[in-house]
């Protein structure tokens, strides 16, 4: 099974700072990330603002083009990777396969994972770690 860890709390969080400060950084509008990244401008703001959850993977996955960072850095700094040790720690051992948990924050819900999806998450962690040695 793969626990996610959802964050709930509803006071500005490390992971809407980060998506704020990337945001700035880059030049970009938060209207302008929203529609490269296909959200609406309002989402991005109550991320930042911390009124709304750390995003699904899916939406993390369309903000990291448009923030030109990684999957893996993107996850991170939402919390849902650790360090690479971590990652390194869990690819290639039968405990992975069988549960694979991902520290977040505060409620933990679990998912119960096909083999089919098991293998998905052990090739990205590789992908993961492959962009983190090229650091």
């Amino acid at each position: 099974m793969l626990a996610y860890v959802i964050k709930e709390s509803k006071m500005l969080t490390p992971f809407g700072k980060w998506l704020k400060a990337r945001r700035e950084e880059l030049g970009l509008s938060g209207r302008a990330l929203a529609k490269y990244a296909g959200v609406s401008s309002g989402y991005i703001s109550q991320v930042e603002n911390g009124k709304r959850n750390v995003p699904t993977s899916k939406i993390l996955q369309k903000l990291a083009k448009p923030l030109k960072v990684s999957i893996g850095e993107i996850y991170r700094a939402a919390g849902i990777l650790n360090e690479q040790k971590d990652e390194q720690a869990f690819i290639g051992t039968n405990e992975a396969k069988n549960n694979i948990s991902v520290q977040a924050a505060h409620k933990e819900v679990e998912i119960p994972l096909s083999l089919d999806d098991l293998e998905t998450v052990e090739r990205f962690l590789k992908i993961a770690r492959k962009e983190l040695e090229k650091k």
